[in-house]
C-alpha cells in the first residue's frame, strides 16, 4: 500500500445509513410503507427531500455502518483518506456532517463538499451513487472505484457498463478493505 494514494469515501450510504431513518420518518409523515426496494434511482422523490432539509440534526444523528469508523481509521494508515460530500447547497447539510465526522472521532479526516466528485483529484473513490463513480473514472487516468452497496438499494446496481472494468462492488466495510488492499 502507498501512502501516496489518495481515497475519496462518500459520506451518505457509505459511512452512515441515511435511508433508514429518511424512509422511517417518511413513512411516519406519509402514513405509508415505502421501503428501500421502492427507490429504484438516485434522485428521491420530490416529497422525501424536504424531511432531510428540514429536521433539526438529521445528518449529525446518522448511524455510521457496521465497519465504517475503523475502516476509515485503516485507510488512513497507509492511504492520504478524505470524505467528499455533496451538500454545496445546503448549509445546515454541511455543518450537520462535520459534527458527525467530530461526534465519531474522525476529525483529522479532511471533508470535500462538492457537487462534482469528478474534479476532485484522487486515486480510489468509495462511493455508491452510479453518477458519482462515472464522473470520477472519466475524470482522470488511473483511478478506481468501488460501488458500495451496504443497504441493498436497487439504484447501486445501475452502473455505467463504460466504467466497470474501473470499478469493484462492496457489501461491507470489510470488503472495500480487502478490495483496496489486494486491488490497488
Amino acid at each position: 500500500m502507498s501512502m501516496n494514494k489518495t481515497v475519496l469515501v462518500d459520506f451518505d450510504g457509505v459511512m452512515c445509513d441515511m435511508l433508514t431513518p429518511l424512509i422511517e420518518l417518511f413513512n411516519k409523515q406519509f402514513d405509508c410503507s415505502f421501503t428501500i426496494k421502492n427507490i429504484g434511482s438516485w434522485t428521491l422523490p420530490e416529497n422525501m427531500k424536504p424531511i432531510f432539509l428540514h429536521t433539526p440534526d438529521f445528518f449529525a444523528n446518522l448511524k455510521p455502518f457496521d465497519g465504517a469508523i475503523e475502516g476509515v481509521k485503516t485507510l488512513a494508515e497507509d492511504f492520504e483518506v478524505y470524505f467528499v460530500t455533496d451538500a454545496l447547497s445546503k448549509p445546515n447539510i454541511a455543518k450537520d456532517k462535520l459534527r458527525w465526522r467530530e461526534k465519531h472521532g474522525l476529525e483529522d479526516i479532511p471533508i470535500i463538499i462538492t457537487g462534482n466528485k469528478g474534479m476532485i483529484k484522487g486515486d480510489i473513490i468509495i462511493d455508491d451513487a452510479p453518477h458519482h463513480l462515472k464522473s470520477f473514472i472519466e475524470a482522470g487516468t488511473n483511478r478506481f472505484g468501488i460501488s458500495v452497496d451496504l443497504m441493498g438499494a436497487p439504484y447501486t446496481k445501475k452502473l455505467d457498463p463504460s466504467i466497470l472494468p474501473y470499478i469493484t462492488v462492496a457489501k461491507s466495510w470489510k470488503e472495500i478493505i480487502y478490495q483496496i488492499e489486494h486491488f490497488c
